[in-house]
């Protein structure tokens, strides 16, 4: 069953739109690296659009939601594989044992009933993660200014989220998801113009 509720549902729209432009973008990229990182973004994305736009138990969204947190770590921790040159196998090794930081955070959030502990730990972890990416591009002695625009508009993406600010018909994460609609369309740009200095 379809959730009708405002900002739920315009959460899912976010997302599928995220989904839709992932799609699409896969299939021009041709770096290897990038290309994990969006078809993670598309699985995070379609996984978005199930546990926003679909009614279902609340052990069953809780679920899903675990298994959401999963991917987010991999996906964050990508970025270090991108722009940081982190070995796949380390990469891994440490989205697992973020994970497992993050699931222990859940339960004591749960146990503890302190309302979105795990949300505010996993956006600050995501803006660390953002910022090493961030410092490690303005290092490079090329600097693709694209990247370092789709990095800075994400991280103005997540204020919402730390605020609670909602506009119009979107809550802070639609606000947030619209932020990554953009960042990933302009990381793709960024690709694509190193790909054209490339063949020069």
């Amino acid at each position: 069953m379809i959730n009708t509720s405002g900002y739920e549902l315009s959460t899912a729209i976010t997302n599928l739109l995220i989904f839709i432009t992932s799609l699409i973008l896969i299939f021009k990229i041709k770096n290897k690296s990038f290309k994990w990182f969006y078809s993670f973004i598309l699985i995070d994305s379609l996984m978005g659009v199930i546990v926003h736009g679909i009614k279902m138990s609340s052990l069953l969204n809780t679920i899903l939601w675990i298994i959401l947190y999963l991917l987010f770590c991999i996906t964050f921790n990508l970025l270090l594989h991108i722009f940081c040159n982190m070995k796949i196998k380390k990469v891994l090794i440490i989205s697992l044992l973020s994970f497992i930081m993050m699931f222990g955070i859940y339960m004591l959030a749960i146990k503890k009933n302190i309302i979105n502990l795990d949300n505010i730990v996993m956006l600050i972890y995501a803006i660390i993660i953002v910022l090493i990416s961030l410092y490690k591009i303005i290092k490079k002695p090329f600097i693709n200014k694209l990247y370092i625009l789709g990095i800075i508009i994400q991280i103005i993406g997540i204020i919402p989220i730390f605020f609670k600010i909602n506009i119009w018909y979107l809550n802070y994460n639609g606000i947030c998801h619209l932020f990554t609609l953009i960042t990933i369309i302009i990381f793709y740009f960024g690709i694509k113009k190193e790909n054209e200095k490339a063949l020069k």
